[in-house]
């Protein structure tokens, strides 16, 4: 199956559950009820899953409190780029999802990070 890199079918909540993203499915042209499926057949919400991207998500938090210029854009733009693009390897980050999720409940940068060209790796 095909699915569209932007916008993400699939938000990753506080809690590690992920979820259909309804609006971004409606955007796409996708069902959520199969987004869901999908998510259900594959078991994604087992809870070794959920409890790793939890982690991933409070590890988040953690990281955001120690950053002494939060409000310093050109930093949060750095830190966000750093976590959501590939490394030196071409690898993505584990809990890629999970960590662009996080960013997307605070900052619309992180969606605005991936958009950018070339977007060969996605």
């Amino acid at each position: 199956r095909i699915l569209p890199a932007l916008p993400s079918l699939v938000i990753v909540i506080d809690n590690g559950l992920i979820e259909a993203d309804e609006n971004a499915c409606q955007m796409a042209g996708f069902l959520s009820d199969h987004v869901t499926r999908t998510i259900e057949i594959l078991n994604l919400n087992a809870e070794w899953l959920r409890s790793l991207r939890e982690n991933r998500w409070n590890g988040l938090n953690e990281e955001w409190q120690q950053i002494d210029d939060i409000d310093d854009p050109d930093e949060m733009n750095k830190w966000i780029r750093d976590l959501l693009t590939p490394n030196e390897n071409g690898q993505l980050a584990s809990f890629f999802t999970t960590t662009r999720s996080y960013f997307d409940t605070f900052t619309p940068l992180s969606e605005t990070i991936l958009a950018e060209q070339p977007q060969t790796w996605i």
